[in-house]
């Protein structure tokens, strides 16, 4: 009976959530996606390896989700989180790049591009003129951009160097394997045929991708950046993928090597030094495809943006998710994050649309629908991939039980044969007949049930059993059998009273292996289960049942593929080339020629006993078994130590002590350790070029490829002499008919030259390829055991482990083991030496021909903002309600809006951070059992991002000089949010409430810019035709609209120079005219004065109106624009009224007083005479 685990456990196993990340382009919405690039760094932190003391933000969140999943499992497991493969295109690559740097060199944040984007993301110092600062970043003339493409590479080349400020001693890579992928487009292409039937068919490659890599290496510091391309040597190729990733056309120029180091040559010197001296292992690694070409033709070849034929990057991802493997339990998560996803529509309103016109239809044909990609055959095949591995974990648990009870029977029969059907060539001597006695012995009591007679036979006898160990004149066949006994006897001890016995047994049952295959004295030879490498495939066959032939040349062909993979990576040749195929029939030819399935079925009497079997060639090379043997007992022990009982090892019920608990953990570790190391060793053996340890044995025949076809031709000749093979190769079907393959695969190399477009010709062959093969194959097998490299002087990676060192370390823990509980170590170690191989005859079959990889399912999630709808949805809300507005302000005009204004970028980046957060907690806890909680854990991360996003940008409005109307409403909206951040059930109501951001982009700034652009763009279209024909008059036309909007946007921004000038001289004529007109209307003798007066007033009074509309337009006064002319003109009129109603007034008391002062000079002239005159 199966016990539960303990509540408090000595040890947890690592169980890892990876996250395999996809980032579409999207422009300006690289902004809202590094928002969710700082929540997948965040995510990664939570759980480090290093992480201690509380932390804090999201991270804190995180860390409380991993928590929760590992009490979910009763403490079993400690859940860690990886972002292990990114895949982007265009604004997505420029965040995959820095999220990849950041977890490889264990950054705190990605505030370093936050800023990055914040300042240097607005168009005002993109634009490629004066304000871009070409005296820093030299642009092209005339202008071939609308953008300062220079500038963009420099401040991508200052954010990567920005972040390697924030690397600390204690810094340390989040995941131990990363793949980034970024893609780009070359616009000239490569050719690259393709194999017909009867011929090829050549076609260009436009599509490629910068492939950076990571791999930790925690045990040797050999080349440490060999393959850590996250470093500071690496800022400039990564500045450039980045830029070339995000060549939008028009705004950007395509981008090629010369660019990036003219700009380096110009502007930092010193740095140029260091990345020319890079140059040539940068082509080596990146441009792997271009190795024909020239190194300045490659310099000069441009890249442009990845979102031309590639902007949904799936393809890279699932490639890579497929070719990682697990030394711990996984579950795998494939996160696609879409800035700008689709809305639905419903069938009704496509049904009500209008016939399809002729130009829609051109317009569809030769834009919409060739730009248009879709996901669904990736999706689908993922989930297919989810099914087939959901159906073979289901065969696979199902005949779990039927190889126990089989293996019990084998056990068994070869005992019995042992006793009653010695091996040819045994010396019966007196110790070989006392064994055989005590075997029978042994067998006997196995067979009545008395475990104790069998133990103590063997403790009582263990010198007389060691002297196998020491007899030679004993094969291995017949040592095996007495391995077994051993077995059989420590597995019935179920007696306290035989434990110190089978422990003694179980420490010389190790020295019971053969000379030939004692690990601790050879080193060069097999390490192959003892026995199995002496039997032909008749015996296997018999002891397995006739399926097994199936899984035996499952296992050679799949080896075949293996070996071949090892030459044709380290002589740079494509996988889907014929070549590849060639070096494939090679390798069948070589070993066709060398090994054999049957002992005796060779008609040539003279080469009888040149051959070895084939059960020679899978011990010498046959990784994938060691790999595969390994992950089993993984699963195993993991099995056990996650039901606390012994039963899966020993097949009878056993919960652990706390002491076989702690001693089976710790050779569940060194299983896990040595599962890595020889993992290792198979990416040792296929990596490319140079860094392969068979490339010094393929550098003549790298020197054919690169020969052209007379190369290739010459190649393919010698693979058909290494072919030709003296003596009949035997055929897998039958051990006594033998057959000769020769024929075919001429024939088979024959067809290959004559698609290659090469003849067949009267080439020399050359006679020395059989004896490079010979020594290729021999070095190959060296790597293999040992893990060293070929080449003298050369360090062995200690991260790698040979196949050899790998037994030795089992071997040695099991010894461990066994002092603790010797019955589950002897157990362990039959498995290892004989039981896995039914589990394997069973399984393999099964996975052949499918991308198996961790073997898990992977779940899919898409982070958009459609997706994320806690806070509020996508669509459906803004300032009056009015009409669908989404939350992004990056998604307006064409996805360049948040390059217009910084607030738009904060709030873009809030937005990024708070979906990504919802998303990947969903991702998390996806059960619709965790709602509740899945919903409390977002609600705690978005408060943390609300909070510290408010906090940043609060004092960053109320920092301005002069803020506008905008933003001090902005300021009033954030400071009711913070207000009741403390109130942590009211918080979500007011942020739902009041928080919305003006989407209406400010028309004066923006007028200003489009001014600018016109004349950038005149600029770049006069450079078309050299200055001359159409492109100048389109070129004059631009540049006057350009001049008359600038002008025009000046006299109307508000307190300008300009505008204020204006205002005098419309003041100032107002005033003329309505002197002019009132004067000749009311003034006798100035008659002729009133109707130009009429006419001015009426000019003024329309220039006017014109101005107050468009600064009303520009300028967002929200006045309605008619009711403020109207108050403005009642202004006007009632002071044009008073000073008409003055001006009568004037005249008339003019007129007044003339009519008083004549009288009154008359009455006084008339007084003054008759006083003074008599």
């Amino acid at each position: 009976m199966t016990t539960n685990p303990p509540e408090n456990l000595s040890h947890q196993l690592t169980k890892e959530i990876r996250f395999a990340v996809v980032l579409y382009g999207g422009v300006s919405l690289a902004i809202y996606m590094n928002g969710i690039t700082q929540e997948l760094l965040s995510l990664a932190r939570a759980t480090r390896d290093s992480a201690a003391g509380s932390p804090d933000g999201t991270e804190a969140v995180y860390r409380e989700i991993a928590d929760h999943l590992s009490n979910e499992t009763t403490g079993v497991f400690r859940h860690k989180f990886i972002v292990d493969i990114i895949s982007g295109t265009s604004a997505g690559g420029i965040n995959g790049v820095c999220l990849a740097k950041g977890l490889i060199n264990g950054i705190r944040n990605l505030k370093a591009l936050e800023s990055t984007w914040l300042d240097e993301g607005t168009i005002d110092t993109l634009l490629n003129d004066k304000k871009s600062q070409l005296n820093l970043y030299c642009s092209k003339e005339p202008k071939t951009s609308l953008l300062n493409s220079q500038r963009m590479y420099g401040k991508l080349l200052d954010a990567f160097n920005e972040m390697e400020k924030d690397i600390t001693p204690d810094s340390a890579a989040l995941v131990n394997a990363l793949d980034l992928f970024v893609t780009a487009t070359d616009l000239r292409g490569i050719e690259v045929p393709v194999s017909l039937s009867d011929g090829k068919a050549d076609e260009h490659i436009y599509k490629h991708a910068f492939h950076f890599l990571f791999r930790k290496n925690d045990r040797s510091t050999i080349d440490p950046d060999k393959y850590n391309h996250f470093t500071s040597d690496y800022n400039h190729i990564l500045a450039f993928a980045s830029r070339c990733t995000s060549s939008f056309p028009f705004a950007f120029e395509p981008m090629c090597l010369n660019d990036m180091l003219d700009y380096l040559k110009t502007s930092r010197p010193k740095e140029y030094l260091a990345c020319s001296r890079q140059m040539e292992k940068w082509r080596t690694r990146f441009f792997r495809a271009y190795n024909e070409l020239a190194a300045d033709e490659l310099n000069a070849r441009e890249f442009a943006d990845g979102g031309f034929l590639d902007n949904r990057p799936f393809g890279h991802a699932i490639k890579a998710v497929h070719a990682r493997h697990a030394t711990c339990p996984v579950e795998r998560k494939l996160l696609f994050i879409d800035p700008s996803p689709e809305k639905s529509s419903s069938d009704s309103s496509r049904e009500k649309e209008k016939k399809i016109s002729f130009i829609k239809n051109t317009t569809l044909a030769t834009t919409t629908l060739p730009r248009y990609e879709t996901i669904r055959e990736e999706i689908a095949g993922l989930k297919q991939r989810n099914r087939w591995i959901a159906t073979v974990n289901q065969i696979v648990d199902t005949i779990s039980d039927i190889n126990k009870k089989r293996l019990e029977e084998i056990i068994l029969q070869k005992f019995i044969s042992y006793i009653e059907h010695p091996v040819k060539g045994l010396n019966a001597s007196p110790a070989d007949q006392k064994t055989r006695l005590i075997l029978r012995k042994i067998e006997g009591s196995h067979d009545k049930g008395k475990a104790d007679i069998s133990l103590h036979a063997l403790t009582e006898n263990i010198e007389t059993i060691n002297i196998l160990a020491n007899n030679t004149a004993l094969s291995q066949d017949e040592v095996a059998p007495a391995r077994e006994a051993f077995w059989i006897a420590i597995i019935d001890d179920n007696k306290k009273q035989g434990e110190a016995g089978a422990k003694k047994a179980f420490k010389n049952l190790t020295r019971q292996i053969p000379n030939k295959t004692d690990l601790s004295t050879d080193k060069n030879d097999t390490e192959e289960t003892p026995g199995f490498i002496t039997q032909d495939l008749s015996d296997l066959i018999t002891l397995y049942g006739d399926g097994y032939s199936a899984y035996h040349y499952t296992r050679i062909y799949a080896l075949d593929d293996l070996l071949t993979l090892v030459i044709t990576r380290a002589a740079e040749i494509s996988d889907e080339s014929d070549l590849s195929l060639a070096v494939r029939r090679l390798v069948e030819a070589w070993r066709k020629s060398r090994y054999q399935p049957y002992r005796n079925n060779i008609d040539n009497k003279e080469d009888q006993g040149k051959k070895e079997l084939e059960t020679v060639y899978l011990g010498n090379y046959d990784i994938g078994f060691r790999l595969r043997r390994l992950d089993y007992f993984r699963k195993l022990l993991q099995k056990a130590l996650i039901s606390n009982n012994a039963k899966e090892i020993i097949f009878r019920d056993h919960p652990l002590s706390v002491p076989e608990r702690d001693a089976i953990h710790t050779f569940y570790e060194t299983v896990c350790k040595t599962l890595e190391g020889v993992y290792s060793l198979r990416d040792f053996l296929i990596r490319e070029g140079k860094e392969n340890p068979a490339a010094s044995m393929v550098n003549e025949w790298k020197s054919c490829f690169k020969k052209g076809s007379q190369g290739i031709k010459a190649f393919l000749n010698d693979v058909l002499l290494a072919c030709d093979c003296s003596a009949p190769i035997p055929a897998v079907e039958s051990k006594n008919e033998p057959c000769n393959a020769t024929g075919e695969i001429r024939n088979e190399f024959r067809e290959l030259l004559i698609k290659s477009g090469i003849s067949t010709g009267t080439n020399p062959v050359s006679a020395e390829l059989p004896d490079m093969m010979n020594k290729l194959m021999t070095c190959i097998h060296t790597v293999v055991m040992t893990g060293m490299p070929i080449e003298e002087g050369s360090e062995k990676d200690p991260s790698i482990t040979g196949t050899i060192d790998a037994r030795h370390t089992i071997n040695a823990a099991l010894d461990k083991l066994s002092s603790v509980n010797s019955e589950v170590a002897a157990h362990l170690l039959f498995i290892y030496d004989y039981g896995y191989d039914l589990h394997d005859i069973t399984t393999l079959p099964l996975f052949s021909g499918g991308e198996y990889g961790e073997g898990s399912n992977i779940g899919i999630y898409r982070i958009s903002p459609l997706d994320a709808t806690s806070l509020f949805p996508e669509y459906g809300r803004n300032k009056d309600n009015s009409e669908e507005t989404s939350k992004l302000a990056g998604t307006a005009l064409g996805a360049f809006g948040a390059f217009l204004d910084r607030n738009w970028r904060r709030n873009d980046i809030m937005w990024g951070r708070l979906d990504g957060a919802e998303r990947v907690i969903t991702a998390l806890l996806p059960n619709s059992a965790n709602k509740d909680l899945r919903q409390r854990f977002i609600d705690k991360a978005h408060l943390a991002i609300i909070t510290e996003t408010v906090n940043t940008w609060l004092p960053e409005l109320k920092r301005l000089h002069t803020p506008s109307n905008r933003d001090l409403h902005l300021i009033s909206i954030l400071e009711t949010i913070k207000n009741s951040l403390d109130n942590k059930g009211d918080w979500k109501h007011v942020f739902k409430t009041y928080y919305i951001i003006d989407h209406e982009p400010e028309a004066a700034p923006n007028l200003k810019r489009v001014g600018r652009s016109s004349d950038i763009v005149s600029r770049m279209i006069n450079g078309v035709d050299g200055g001359n024909g159409f492109g100048k008059k389109i070129s004059d036309i631009l540049k006057l609209f350009s001049t008359v909007l600038l002008g025009m946007l000046d006299f109307t921004t508000p307190k300008s120079l300009k505008q204020v000038l204006l205002n005098y001289w419309l003041q100032l004529l107002f005033l003329i005219a309505l002197l002019l007109s009132v004067t000749g209307t009311m003034v006798k003798g100035l008659e002729e004065t009133a109707l130009p007066g009429f006419y001015l007033l009426g000019a003024v009074m329309v220039i006017w109106i014109i101005k107050t509309v468009i600064e009303n337009l520009i300028h967002h006064i929200h006045n309605k624009p008619w009711k403020n002319i109207a108050k403005e003109v009642f202004k006007y009129l009632a002071s044009a009224m008073l000073l008409f109603i003055a001006f009568i007034s004037l005249n008339a008391f003019i007129d007044i007083w003339g009519s008083f002062s004549n009288s009154f000079i008359t009455i006084l002239h008339d007084l003054w005479n008759k006083i003074f005159i008599p």
